[in-house]
């Protein structure tokens, strides 16, 4: 959905030479609609730095779900890409908290993370 910024490039460069596709593009509420959904819920998201576009769209779908566990994005690798902090800062808006990271990429020079899965799970009432 984004283009691949220059960065993306310098840590992967496998991906500098791609194509341009055209796709369809729908809210997931308009998506999900369709379906039976059944709970407890995860959402799974992987967009490549589009996850706050797909989280705006989502809201009734994302109110039914336990958990969401979405890639998140620690170096600018798409043009106006949804980065952690805006990520983070959506789900939380949607009612969930912050458990965790998992599968991470380091970078190799520095060690610090570039992307990885993170799960955010319904925030609970408190006790």
């Amino acid at each position: 959905m984004l283009p691949m910024a220059r960065r993306h490039k310098e840590l992967f460069p496998f991906t500098a030479g791609g194509t341009t596709t055209q796709v369809e593009v729908r809210r997931l509420d308009e998506l999900m609609q369709e379906e039976t959904l059944t709970c407890p819920l995860l959402v799974k998201l992987d967009v490549q730095g589009y996850e706050d576009r797909v989280i705006q769209g989502a809201g009734k779908t994302l109110s039914r779900a336990t958990a969401v566990l979405t890639e998140v994005n620690f170096e600018p690798l798409y043009t106006h890409q949804a980065d952690f902090d805006l990520t983070y800062r959506a789900l939380v808006a949607c009612g969930f908290e912050f458990r965790g990271m998992w599968d991470h990429t380091l970078d190799e020079t520095t060690g610090l993370p570039i992307f990885g899965d993170a799960l955010f799970t319904r925030r609970q009432p408190s006790r």
